[in-house]
């Protein structure tokens, strides 16, 4: 249920980006969602499928969501890799636990085509 508040933000920030770009009627969004982001993207879409009618500008307009790997950087040895859960918290080259999120966490808007 949390994937309706992302999606109102969503749509927040395409409405805004749209106003500062001058784009009256956008064709489609184009999202990333990261691998560690707590949002599964099948409620985004139907949320936003069913919220743009609200939105004139966005009335028209479609949602595709793309996946981002989560990238990971050892804080010891500052090899950076992918990963697909925060359980891979060991690093493979130097074995020591430690790890910050370089990307894959997050839910933005990529593009907006017009």
């Amino acid at each position: 249920m949390h994937e309706l508040g992302a999606t109102e933000a969503l749509i927040e920030l395409a409405e805004k980006e749209c106003a500062k770009k001058n784009i009256p009627k956008p064709k489609r969004i184009l999202a990333v969602l990261g691998a560690l982001s707590s949002y599964c993207p099948e409620p985004i879409l139907m949320y936003f499928d069913l919220l743009r009618s609200q939105h004139q500008i966005l009335s028209e307009c479609e949602l595709a969501i793309s996946a981002e790997p989560a990238v990971v950087k050892c804080k010891k040895c500052g090899k950076e890799r992918k990963i697909k859960d925060m359980g891979e918290i060991l690093c493979p080259t130097c074995d020591k636990a430690g790890i910050e999120i370089v990307s894959g966490k997050d839910l933005y808007i990529k593009e907006i085509e017009y």
